[in-house]
């Protein structure tokens, strides 16, 4: 039998024996996608990031509070959706890749969440400290992976001869394997009658900071940054024991170099009370002052700060 008769018998049937073999192959990879190999992977958004973006917000109330709605006052009301629509896109043109979020409501998280994928935002690690004020809790929202979670919900500290325990807590993250992050919402200054003495809340804020320095010591050599609403200027004696650990106050200041954060629209009076404290080892990482967003447009009575933080 000549050769090219030999291959009119058995050519067909290797061809479909090729179809065959490649066909149960494929068959197998489907099952089972990941012992496929991918090559030329693109690096994750933290991977390909010099830097981060950090930015801290008193978001006003954002859950079910006594307020005023287009003139009328409402009792156990949430927060109404002009409000979260603007600081949504608020968020979206700062784009910070962490959050810092005070009064946030235990159960408003995800409401929180929606509003900001609703503008391409999107946050998926995420924790919320609950210290016992469900109505104004402090959160952090990420794109980058936690490392660690530190949370403190019940710091003790004396206060008038009884113990108490911080407000809100204080809540941190450890992000990029060195850069740990921590935030706190301080006791306002309304003074309760039974303390009326300590004008202003300022020993109760006083004791709230001590209670974070046996923490915040363990990161004096650390890439550290702790924000919150301190209702405290940078110069209030509540920060004086900071010294100890070379702490310092990021500058910072919007378009027309105001440093100020809250407005008390009673007095119209204006406060720097939002701001970043950072270790040395922070201040390294860091090229320019922190930024105050100009106009919230009554989304809150607070303006967002933020600033960006070398990676390495």
């Amino acid at each position: 039998m000549t050769l090219k008769k030999l291959s009119k018998i058995y050519l067909p049937w290797i061809f479909w024996l090729c179809v065959f073999v490649a066909a149960y192959y494929w068959d197998k990879q489907s099952e089972n996608p990941e012992s496929s190999q991918i090559v030329n992977v693109a690096p994750t958004e933290s991977q390909a990031k010099e830097s981060i973006r950090i930015c801290t917000w008193n978001l006003h109330n954002f859950s079910i509070a006594d307020r005023y709605v287009e003139g009328k006052w409402n009792k156990e009301y949430p927060k109404p959706l002009s409000e979260r629509q603007t600081m949504a896109k608020i968020f979206a043109e700062i784009n910070p890749d962490i959050i810092l979020a005070q009064e946030l409501g235990a159960n408003h998280i995800e409401v929180f969440v929606k509003d900001l994928e609703t503008v391409n935002l999107f946050y998926p690690y995420r924790k919320l400290l609950n210290a016992g004020d469900t109505e104004r809790c402090i959160a952090i929202f990420s794109k980058l992976p936690f490392d660690k979670i530190f949370e403190y919900a019940h710091l003790p500290f004396d206060y008038y001869d009884e113990q108490h325990h911080t407000l809100r807590g204080l809540l941190g993250v450890l992000v990029n394997n060195n850069a740990y992050i921590y935030t706190a919402h301080l006791k306002s200054r309304k003074v309760v009658k039974e303390f009326k003495s300590d004008k202003e809340n300022l020993l109760y804020r006083t004791k709230e900071v001590e209670s974070f320095l046996p923490i915040f010591a363990k990161h004096k050599d650390d890439i550290f940054v702790f924000a919150a609403d301190f209702n405290d200027e940078p110069n209030s004696t509540i920060f004086a024991k900071f010294k100890d650990f070379d702490f310092e106050v990021l500058e910072q200041y919007d378009s027309e170099r105001n440093a100020w954060t809250y407005s008390w629209k009673k007095h119209t009076e204006f406060f720097q009370y939002d701001f970043f404290w950072i270790s040395k080892n922070a201040k390294e990482k860091i090229a320019n002052p922190a930024r105050v967003f100009d106009n919230t447009h009554k989304a809150s009575d607070h303006r967002p700060v933020y600033f960006d933080l070398k990676l390495n």
